[in-house]
């Protein structure tokens, strides 16, 4: 099979502070906020309501993300999640376990 390389049009991760890797990630890498920060909250119905039930199951109930954009036009999704509140693992880099491990990010300079 011959299939040509497709885009990645955007990859989401799970933080703790929303605000906080948002200022981060535009401080630091100089990522770009696509649009002003939102809050889902499922018992207000709705298409996103809708989408987190298909996406995160029925336990999701209220979550917050942005969305910034990458120097080559990959988004970010950012999301904190509310309730159920994000938790923080004991050991927070399970290498062994299913799911991304790695992500990578051209800069000249990136302060520490």
């Amino acid at each position: 099979m011959n299939t040509p390389p497709r885009a990645i049009g955007h990859i989401g991760i799970t933080v703790p502070d929303l605000a906080a890797a948002v200022d981060w990630y535009q401080e630091v890498l100089g990522f770009r906020l696509i649009g002003p920060p939102a809050e889902i909250d499922v018992s207000n119905g709705g298409p996103l309501a809708r989408h987190t039930e298909d996406i995160f199951g029925p336990g999701c109930s209220r979550w917050r993300f942005a969305q910034l954009s990458t120097a080559n036009g990959t988004a970010l999704e950012i999301c904190e999640f509310i309730d159920p509140g994000t938790e923080t693992p004991d050991d927070n880099f399970r290498y062994w376990r299913q799911g991304i491990f790695l992500s990578a990010s051209s800069t000249p300079t990136c302060p520490a």
